[in-house]
């Protein structure tokens, strides 16, 4: 009795214990922590942040490598060290395009400072020969096609306004040397990633200002001379992580760090201000100042990172040589959060993530368990409700703040911090790329994530323009307040608990359904030797390793991590294991240092390629090995890669997600050696299949041919083969030199019309026709001899209208009509060869009937007769390729199968006679076989001895036979037929058509650019072409689908953003009854000159209804704030 009176009051006390430690996990923090949040509040000093970003965009640039860079680096030291932090350095390898020297030179011998563009690819350098470029100047303002007409591009040094989009690859492929961009003052993020591409083109691209530009315009309309001189190398240097500690009060050996990086990008390297991305720096210091002010209990750690745009270089570095060394996985230091800063100026919310696009380290649905001990102070038992010395809560003390700054009300802790870190949906609301530094920390088992401006954009950041005074730094101000309280929180809770052996650094090892860590990818740069049959190592090569994203590229750009191999080809790289981070792909090059062309490539070829060594890396261990082979090779540069069907590329990038694609179909790239008709030994290319270019890499003295399979891989839709009208199945091209194809859609229609034009010829001329055939290429023949007139007259946007319609033809004319033909005719020959060859052996039976050798040679003739006829009454036999090859496959083909008859029917004798042996005679069998052989000669016999009535029953069954050949052959063709697709009740003032492919979707969900031009080609003066953008937030099954249109004091959730034309706009007015053209009287044309005048000043406009408006509290004139952006609202239409 005793006993279970003492085991009930040991049961009590256990769930005394147990209760006690819930309550104190779920109480609130201690009351000092929100004295000392209130003291955050209160010490955090807008204008120190202000200052630091004024100091940082006045440096240049803080590209890795440059000198704003380390002056930066050099200022944050200083900094840190005047506070009495404890800093040191940790040094590590990073790649960087380092410009050494980038002018234009006048006629007269002055020299312009200009500024190289970011490398092609990464790989390829905007550079110049030794000499530099020299042309012509011509200024062509956005780079449209019709900018071009009139020119004299080939060989022209192109001047084009910075806002031009991707209009410089017009440039490129009209056949100029070199593009210079004037800065023009209007900018954003999508200029500076459409002014490089991923595919690595040598074609030369560099900026001036916009004072510069006003000058070469000049020139330029004087038809002056200039030089273009750039030289820029991809080199490796030493980045710098700066480390600096401050020792807590009593809890020491528990750390909390905080980072974010001081480095900066611009598409222009050696000019970038990058206000913007110093923000976090900056507010990185003023909290680093504030805890050497007030020190907490718990150790800080600064970490000013760098290398961030070259695929987390410096944290991935950092978490190699600092985290995963002792004293952090001794545990003399635990980390018990590693909060990262990565905050705009765009809203004064905050996300917290633990995931991005660097290295895509998603964890399984445990991640919020992992992370769960700082879950609960942002989720359940946020900081911000701990009481203050005045009795209210920090968040109502926050609120109260944010609300004097911003003018906006804040009513929930969601206004200001929300929890991101999710399996699911775990971008949050990001709509844009973004990568953390926090990536490789978290990968490494550590509690790291970031604070992140919520919804955040990043509009003006990538650009060669100083982006200070576009800062909102009420916003910034509100963002700083909320993290400071946080820290505070983290730094000096002592019930904050954190079961370090289950969170500390670890290499590599499985936690929680997932792995994380790292595992050590060790790889060597190689050519095969063909002496030695085995690999020899490439020194110095150029190495890309990057997380895979669509179609083996990593989709955004700067997931990509670049670095060099050793003296001995060798080097070695952290990466994610699988489940936790994607397929990791690599490849390697070599950049002629005098030339810049790439003169070494990864090579794909079948057997010494990437075909027989690993192609991609899903690590299952701590470490791995890959061999990169290469070859030395030529480039060769295509433009226009557009599927002709559509007039689009096979895939479209979502620009929000990277990793996903809007629309995926078939885009292959073929080379094949001209002379085998078969792939290289040895051959290399990159061709994303989002982007319209694509580069071969050949070795030197090939001849090759290129095409490109779109849809299927049975016939290709572009070619390249280099055909005359003397030889129209080509010449291929002879590999010696680099080979840019300048009008590569013309080549494609020229060579493609000589390819339809010789095998139709080749068809008709035996009696086989087409009427789909005869029209397309009739009407392509057309077109292209009007394109070929305008590019005589320099009327480019003609050429090209006429040359997209062209090509649109012929190569369905040759996919859908002419190769089918080819095909059916190899299979109608083949399957004539294999019942003529037992028909030649009965033949000479029935007609000739000789024994030994007399048989053989009659055989023969009776065989070499059947195949004369058959080759001069069907044209299958003269249109094929290789008549004798088909022939002997066919005859090949026949013994098999004979041997076969023969094995088959020998083995059935083993088995009988072996069951017989051992069973003796147990069954009852027929002899068909028997009876078959004896009918067939028998039956040839009877037919000689009757020989009337042989001959008449063989001349009924050919007369049937040449009946239903000669009288039933049909044949399809192609037609564009017209007819109704439904009505629209709206009233249609003029004819209009809605361009769809199905019911109620565009093609594929998706209309591409180069399809609208398709379109603008084959209206032409006609009509109006006035294509609708809709720009929806990125998906989320947590958050919604809505963007916030901030206005005075208020805001409104929109499911969606439509762009129209502007004579779509002036319509919708007068329709809609709307404010503005009420106000002038429904007048067409004024509407119409109103537009134009806001366009030409500003295109920072935006229309409204009626609700919307009323919401948001504005009206005509008034400015609300939309994706970043302030835009002034132009008209307002009734919501009805």
């Amino acid at each position: 009795m005793a006993m279970v009176k003492q085991r009930n009051l040991l049961l009590i006390i256990l769930f005394a214990l147990l209760l006690l430690q819930f309550i104190s996990a779920g109480a609130s923090p201690d009351t000092n922590i929100g004295e000392l949040g209130f003291q955050a509040i209160n010490s955090i000093k807008i204008e120190n942040i202000e200052a630091h970003i004024k100091y940082f965009s006045s440096l240049g640039s803080r590209v890795d490598g440059y000198p704003g860079y380390y002056s930066a680096r050099d200022y944050i030291i200083t900094f840190l060290k005047n506070l009495g932090y404890n800093v040191t350095v940790h040094e590590f390898k990073t790649v960087s395009p380092i410009e050494e020297e980038c002018y234009i030179e006048l006629e007269y011998g002055r020299r312009i400072e200009a500024h190289a563009l970011w490398p092609n690819g990464l790989i390829q350098p905007s550079n110049t020969p030794a000499g530099g470029y020299k042309g012509r100047l011509i200024y062509v303002g956005k780079g449209e096609m019709k900018d071009f007409d009139g020119k004299d591009v080939t060989g022209a040094i192109v001047l084009m306004d910075y806002d031009s989009g991707r209009n410089w690859l017009n440039a490129a492929k009209l056949g100029a040397k070199a593009v210079i961009f004037v800065g023009t003052g209007r900018y954003d993020r999508y200029e500076a990633l459409e002014k490089f591409s991923m595919v690595p083109v040598r074609f030369t691209r560099v900026y001036v200002d916009e004072n510069t530009g006003s000058l070469l315009k000049e020139l330029a309309a004087k038809n002056a001379r200039v030089k273009v001189y750039s030289k820029v190398s991809l080199k490796e240097i030493t980045g710098y992580n700066i480390i600096a500690t401050l020792e807590g009060t009593s809890l020491k050996d528990q750390i909390i760090a905080i980072s974010a990086r001081y480095d900066s990008w611009s598409v222009v390297p050696a000019k970038s201000p990058a206000a913007g991305e110093a923000i976090g720096i900056s507010t990185l210091l003023e909290l680093a100042r504030f805890f050497a002010e007030h020190r907490p209990k718990r150790t800080i750690m600064i970490v000013a990172f760098s290398g961030h745009w070259n695929g987390l270089a410096g944290a991935r570095a950092f978490a190699r040589d600092v985290l995963l060394k002792k004293p952090f996985t001794s545990g003399e230091l635990k980390i018990y959060s590693f909060v990262g800063i990565d905050i705009g100026d765009e809203n004064p919310k905050l996300s917290v993530l633990y995931a991005g696009y660097g290295i895509r380290f998603i964890a399984s649905d445990r991640i919020s368990g992992y992370l769960a001990p700082v879950e609960l102070r942002f989720t359940r038992n946020s900081y911000l409700y701990s009481k203050t010395s005045t009795g209210k809560t920090l968040f109502e003390v926050l609120a109260d703040t944010a609300s004097r700054i911003t003018g906006r009300r804040f009513t929930s802790v969601e206004d200001f911090v929300r929890w991101d870190i999710v399996s699911q949906d775990w971008w949050g609301d990001q709509n844009y790329p973004y990568m953390l530094d926090t990536e490789p920390l978290a990968l490494a088992n550590v509690l790291a994530y970031s604070f992140k401006t919520a919804g955040q954009r990043n509009l003006w950041w990538g650009n060669p323009f100083n982006d200070f005074y576009t800062i909102n730094f009420d916003n910034v101000y509100v963002q700083a307040l909320t993290i400071a309280v946080h820290l505070a929180g983290l730094a000096n809770d002592e019930t904050l608990s954190v079961k370090w052996e289950e969170k500390k650094p670890s290499r590599f090892t499985t936690l929680y359904g997932y792995m994380v860590g790292y595992t050590i990818l060790t790889g060597e740069t190689m050519k095969i030797n063909i002496t030695s049959g085995w690999y020899s190592p490439v020194p110095h090569a150029l190495v890309r390793i990057y997380p895979q994203g669509p179609y083996e590229g990593a989709g955004w750009p700067f997931s990509y991590l670049l670095l060099y191999s050793d003296d001995r080809g060798f080097f070695n790289v952290s990466v994610g294991p699988i489940y936790s981070t994607p397929t990791w792909l690599f490849d390697a090059w070599i950049i002629d240092e005098n030339s810049g062309e790439i003169v070494a490539a990864t090579d794909q070829g079948p057997l010494y390629g990437k075909s027989v060594t690993k192609q991609g890396v899903s690590p299952i261990t701590g470490s791995d090995h890959v061999i990169i082979p290469m070859f030395d090779c030529i480039p060769v540069t295509v433009f226009d890669v557009y599927d002709p069907a559509f007039f689009r590329t096979p895939a479209m990038l979502d620009p929000r997600q990277p990793f996903t694609l809007w629309l995926d179909t078939v885009g292959v790239p073929k080379i094949f050696n001209f002379n085998t008709k078969a792939e290289p030994y040895f051959y290399g290319y990159v061709y994303l299949r989002w982007e319209p270019l694509a580069v071969f890499f050949v070795q030197p003295g090939v001849k090759a041919t290129f095409n490109f399979y779109f849809g299927s891989l049975d016939y290709p839709g572009l070619v390249l083969v280099n055909t005359s009208e003397e030889n129209t199945e080509g010449f291929g091209f002879l590999i010696n030199r680099p080979i840019i194809f300048n009008l590569t859609m013309y080549q494609y229609t020229k060579d493609m019309l000589n390819l339809v034009r010789g095998r139709y010829s080749r068809l008709s001329s035996l009696y086989v026709r087409n009427p789909s055939i005869e029209k397309g290429l009739k009407r392509a023949e057309m077109l292209f001899r009007n394109a070929t007139i305008h590019l005589k007259n320099k009327e480019y946007d003609k050429a090209y209208s006429e040359l997209r319609q062209a090509l649109a033809y012929i190569s369905m004319v040759y996919k859908r009509d002419l190769m089918p033909i080819y095909s059916d005719a190899g299979l109608t020959a083949t399957l004539l060869l294999l019942i003529s060859i037992p028909a030649v052996a009965i033949m000479e039976r029935l007609f000739i009937h000789k024994e030994g050798r007399d048989r053989f040679i009659a055989t023969i003739m009776i065989g070499v007769a059947v195949f004369a006829v058959l080759y001069i009454l069907h044209p299958a036999f003269q249109v094929m390729t290789n008549t004798v090859l088909s022939m002997m496959g066919s005859l090949l083909t026949f013994l098999i199968l004979l041997t076969f008859v023969v094995l088959l029917s020998e083995t059935g004798k083993v088995i009988e006679e072996t069951s017989i042996r051992i069973l003796g005679k147990h069954r009852i069998k027929g002899t068909e076989q028997s009876a078959l052989q004896i009918s067939v000669p028998l039956s040839i016999e009877l037919m000689r001895s009757r020989k009337v009535r042989s001959g008449l029953t063989i001349f009924i069954i050919l007369s049937i036979v040449i009946a239903l050949t000669s009288l039933t052959s049909a044949s399809y063709y192609s037609e564009v037929m017209y007819f109704s697709y439904g009505h629209y009740s709206a009233k249609a003032e003029k004819p209009s058509i809605l361009i769809k492919l199905g019911y109620g979707v565009p093609p594929f969900s998706i209309l591409h650019p180069e399809t609208v031009n398709l379109v603008k080609s084959i209206i032409g003066n006609y009509g109006v072409v006035a294509p609708r953008a809709w720009y929806y937030p990125v998906y989320s099954n947590r958050l919604g689908h809505t963007y916030d249109i901030e206005g005075k004091n208020s805001s409104y959730k929109a499911v969606a953003i439509l762009g129209l034309t502007a004579e779509e706009v002036v319509k919708l007015e007068i329709e809609s009854g709307s404010y503005l053209a009420s106000a002038l009287n429904f007048n067409e044309t004024k509407l119409k000159q109103l537009w134009k005048i806001k366009t030409l000043s500003s295109s920072n406009i935006v229309i409204l209804t009626s609700e919307q408006a009323k919401s948001l509290n504005v009206s005509l004139g008034d400015t609300v704030r939309i994706l970043g952006m302030n835009l002034e609202v132009y008209d307002i239409l009734p919501s009805e």
